[in-house]
């Protein structure tokens, strides 16, 4: 055994230190199942973070509204000069004033009661948007796994007709060459070979585009080999139409987001109907006057009488405003009628959603058990007419056509499969169901 050279030992140490992707033991590509890669992307998805953020800014709003109903503080500082003394008053000409206010609601006509219900529902549409959107990415990652199995199905499709054709091309020659056959079989053999080729080659192409796609709804780099593993099968489904129905209103999120959108809008009627009702608070004044900064002291009034402090409770009541506080009061109620109709208008269409998905669910599940017979057929006739032409009796074009209908036989089937998955994935999402991995449920 030849020692190794002096160079590839160097080469092999710098390839080790620097990482290099050809260096022993470099990391294998990235594998992701389907579940994984929702997994990810819920994790890592930009928007998805953002609504996030969204539902903790909403929080922080629950705690303003909160803060709303408790006591207030406010701290005056004034400085005011007059032309001369003013004994009656207690004040010098120069008068330095500190003021500090407890302010505390005691009814408002229900308004910051509201406005904190109100928060909480805006709290709830943000959650509720989150699943939504989080619903969404999930069947947007399904359609585009299952895209890519589907092209992976058609790329090993093309392959075995590439091969069959190259068999047959080989079949053919070998009966020119020795006079069983004329040219024309042989080129029309070419022709069918190249453009086998053609098809492959796009079929390539369709799964790397598939795989840029998916990594980048992932948040990963496009370039980025990522091993995405799974395979066309049919996952029964066992749930019936009612069923489906019954769980997509009770579990769509913009089914949740309409309700909350009318209750948030119910409360806003009532916070602009707060202005029919009496006001009423309590407050608590302290009061120090000087005529020097610090707010404390002069020589008009004796020193135990420069703070002092006041207590009230103060009612007061808007009885009239041309009209402005019952026309919006009046508005606020047509927004409520408004959107009670668009929800109408949304479990309608929900509905519809839902009975579209499971048709076709339907569908495709007949198509499945059509295409297996027919791919058994196309399959049975090629051998068969593969058979008659080494036999001498039968045509290359029979060949060829028995080809032909094997390969659109194995497509229709990979079709009726990935079709029938996206009907899945769509059925569940029109169901307001999360089910990363299209199992039973």
């Amino acid at each position: 055994m030849h020692p190794m050279p002096f160079r590839s030992v160097v080469l092999t140490i710098v390839c080790l230190l620097l990482g290099s992707p050809y260096a022993i033991g470099a990391q294998d590509p990235l594998t992701l199942t389907m579940e994984e890669c929702i997994a990810k992307g819920l994790r890592d998805n930009p928007q998805l973070k953002a609504l996030r953020r969204e539902i903790r800014a909403s929080e922080y709003g629950v705690d303003a509204a909160k803060g709303g109903l408790g006591p207030s503080m406010t701290a005056n500082y004034r400085y005011l000069r007059q032309e001369h003394d003013t004994p009656l008053a207690g004040m010098a000409q120069d008068d330095w004033m500190l003021n500090l206010n407890l302010h505390q609601p005691l009814f408002t006509g229900f308004r910051l009661l509201s406005n904190l219900e109100k928060s909480r529902l805006a709290r709830d549409v943000a959650t509720a948007r989150l699943e939504q959107a989080s619903q969404a990415f999930i069947l947007n990652v399904q359609r585009t796994f299952l895209t890519l199995l589907q092209a992976r199905e058609n790329v090993r499709s093309a392959k075995d007709s590439l091969t069959r054709l190259k068999s047959q091309l080989k079949v053919i020659t070998a009966y020119y060459e020795v006079g069983l056959r004329p040219k024309l079989d042989v080129l029309q053999a070419e022709v069918d070979v190249a453009r086998a080729e053609q098809q492959l080659l796009a079929a390539q192409i369709a799964v790397r585009v598939q795989m840029s796609r998916l990594n980048s709804l992932l948040d990963i780099p496009v370039q980025k080999d990522v091993n995405y593993v799974g395979a066309l099968e049919f996952i029964p489904f066992i749930r019936d139409l009612q069923h489906c129905l019954d769980t997509s209103l009770a579990h769509r999120p913009d089914m949740k987001i309409a309700a909350k959108s009318i209750a948030m809008a119910q409360k806003n009627a009532q916070m602009v109907a707060s202005g029919f009702y009496p006001q009423l608070a309590a407050d608590v004044d302290y009061y120090s006057h000087g005529d020097e900064p610090d707010a404390y002291g002069n020589d008009i009034v004796d020193e135990q009488n420069n703070d002092y402090w006041t207590a009230r409770v103060t009612l007061s009541y808007k009885f009239f405003e041309s009209g402005a506080n019952y026309h919006a009061w009046k508005q606020a109620r047509e927004k409520i009628a408004a959107l009670e109709h668009d929800y109408t208008d949304l479990q309608n269409e929900i509905s519809f959603q839902v009975k579209s998905s499971y048709d076709t669910l339907k569908e495709s599940i007949e198509r499945i058990e059509v295409t297996r017979k027919a791919l058994t057929s196309a399959r049975e006739s090629f051998r068969m007419a593969k058979a008659r032409y080494e036999a001498q009796v039968g045509t290359n074009t029979d060949v060829l056509d028995a080809q032909a209908n094997v390969t659109q036989a194995e497509a229709d089937k990979t079709q009726a499969l990935a079709d029938y998955q996206q009907a899945l994935a769509a059925l569940y999402n029109a169901m307001g169901v999360r089910n990363i991995n299209l199992q039973p449920r």
